[in-house]
């Protein structure tokens, strides 16, 4: 099983056809022989490479479906918290943050009721529910679970790829908070690991981070070279749904440098004719942000070209686009949630420490009746010893004065005798005088 998952693991970065095939290999021979942690593996990874690679949602669903029907029957909470929030990654892909939303707050509960040991736990989790945060527009919330998977688990393993991950996603959410110190700083931060440790899996999130970087500065070749290189990346590995985003990127930077031939020549590219295709046809599902970018950037493009009626058409469409976005923002279930759980876990922490005061003072009062009880025990013991001896003392001096006291009548009586004795004798010699 561990062979198989290992495979699946490598192929990803060289075939992802292969990749998928060796992951429902491995499903099928954890079942056969009944590696319980083994499925759960390919399960979970399955769903990933489906979901967010291959942006294949209705297959990841599908494999989720069987995972979550195998995690309910296991009844783990460790299981069951990776199953929902994987689920949740899927829904999170294809633009559902409703759905998403309701499993990720599964997710997190089975996060609080998991006993595993902090190495096997979930924490990518916290990633996971960060990107839904940041698609709801919540960025403070996206930070605070980014650094909460840095702190709590990244940094303690000094896990480099995971560290690549959390920096790209922190210099994605700084820079939709308009904190653009903070998001170079973490874009260089992520590259300059990228450069110690070149992953092929993090080639995407390093260009798009170098990209935004770039074009903030106003760099637009660098800019528009990073973005080139993710088409590439793209188009080679067949997510042709992604390239919504890369030409996003590429009419940004072409509305930033304010070049009507560079707009032209993007409106006849090959590319941006597949990318109009995914945002028209909803062949796959794109975020409504991710679409409200695609149609505002497009509106200023014929804006530059100049074409004022596609203009006003296409800033009327981001317009209505801005509309539903807003309605689903309004969903505050999860960042209710989350401070409900906070409160739980904040009075959990109060009842906790008064406790250890009660047990403590309940501890010191009962020592101190103890201390109190042994000093009684020693005054009464002291107490009935000097009696004790008070009254031995009395018995011997009593016995000492029933002594002198026969010892005085016996000399008296002796005394008396010998009196007697004379008074006889003086009265036989006078009797005989």
């Amino acid at each position: 099983m561990s062979v198989v998952l290992k495979k699946a693991l490598l192929a990803r970065s060289v075939d992802l056809k292969q990749s998928v095939e060796l992951y429902a290999e491995a499903i099928e021979l954890g079942k056969k022989i009944n590696d319980q942690a083994g499925l759960i593996n390919a399960y979970r990874s399955a769903v990933f490479v489906n979901a967010t690679i291959l942006h294949n949602v209705e297959e990841a669903l599908k494999i989720s479906d069987e995972a979550l029907a195998f995690g309910i029957k296991l009844n783990d909470a460790n299981t069951l918290c990776d199953i929902y929030g994987m689920r949740a990654v899927a829904f999170q892909v294809s633009g559902n943050t409703d759905s998403a939303t309701i499993y990720n707050k599964m997710a997190l509960q089975y996060m609080d009721e998991d006993s595993a040991p902090d190495s096997l736990k979930n924490w990518p989790l916290y990633l996971n529910v960060a990107d839904l945060y940041s698609q709801l527009d919540n960025q403070k919330q996206a930070i605070e679970f980014t650094e909460k998977y840095l702190n709590e688990y990244v940094l303690k393993v000094n896990d480099t790829s995971s560290m690549i991950s959390s920096y790209n996603n922190l210099a994605i959410y700084y820079q939709k908070s308009q904190d653009t110190s903070k998001s170079y700083e973490y874009t260089l931060k992520a590259y300059n690991l990228y450069k110690i440790k070149p992953l092929k899996s993090h080639e995407y999130t390093i260009n798009a981070g170098m990209f935004a970087m770039y074009n903030n500065q106003g760099k637009y070749d660098s800019a528009s070279f990073y973005n080139q290189a993710n088409i590439k990346i793209i188009e080679g590995i067949g997510n042709i749904s992604a390239v919504v985003s890369a030409v996003s990127n590429q009419m940004e930077i072409i509305i930033n440098q304010k070049s009507a031939p560079f707009a032209a020549e993007l409106l006849s590219s090959y590319t941006y004719q597949q990318a109009f295709h995914q945002f028209a046809t909803n062949d796959i599902d794109i975020s409504l942000s991710e679409k409200k970018r695609f149609a505002q950037n497009l509106s200023s493009i014929y804006q530059l070209i100049p074409d004022e009626k596609q203009a006003y058409t296409w800033l009327q469409t981001a317009f209505k686009l801005n509309n539903q976005l807003n309605a689903q923002l309004n969903n505050k279930d999860l960042e209710e949630f989350e401070q409900e759980r906070k409160k739980i876990m904040h009075d959990n922490l109060i009842l906790s420490k008064q406790l250890q005061i009660k047990q403590k003072n309940v501890t010191i009062l009962g020592l101190a009746i103890l201390s109190v009880l042994i000093i009684s025990i020693g005054c009464i013991a002291l107490i009935w010893y000097n009696r004790r001896n008070l009254l031995q003392q009395k018995k011997i001096e009593l016995l000492e004065k029933e002594a002198e006291w026969e010892r005085n009548t016996l000399q008296l009586k002796t005394q008396l005798t010998e009196r007697n004795r004379i008074s006889q004798e003086l009265h036989d010699d006078l009797g005989a005088s």
